[in-house]
């Protein structure tokens, strides 16, 4: 996950562009992780707020089959480099009304290549990937 915070001195006209930042740490570490139930698309919930507003997101996913990995296979979703996503501002910064778009497998992430890769479980609670709710 990489962005762009909005500088502190946007508000003073001095723009708001800069080098992107790798988010990913600080924002896994706020998330909270939750299992969609099947009924609602099974899937996995990653939720976080940033300290700031941005002014760009990137994000790639590597979400790995796992009928590929217990047929003995490694397959990612989205080919070896997984599933990469850019977040639109809706009026100079992002925001729930602004747009996803998916980037194109072989589309240049430069990026998003210098971006740390965090892998969930790894580093976590080891509740953090728990199915089960708790009590």
């Amino acid at each position: 996950m990489s962005g762009n915070p909005t500088p502190y001195t946007a508000h003073f006209n001095t723009g708001t562009q800069g080098t992107s930042i790798d988010l990913g740490a600080d924002w896994l570490r706020a998330s909270k992780c939750q299992w969609i139930p099947a009924d609602e698309g099974q899937g996995l919930r990653l939720t976080a707020s940033f300290p700031r507003s941005l002014t760009r997101l990137s994000l790639r996913i590597r979400y790995h089959n796992p009928m590929a990995l217990l047929a003995g296979g490694g397959a990612t979703i989205g080919g070896p480099k997984g599933m990469a996503y850019a977040l639109a501002p809706n009026g100079g910064l992002l925001s729930p009304d602004g747009e996803i778009i998916t980037l194109r497998p072989g589309e240049p992430t430069p990026e998003l290549d210098r971006a740390a890769i965090y892998r969930l479980g790894a580093g976590q609670p080891l509740n953090y990937l728990d199915p089960k709710e708790r009590a």
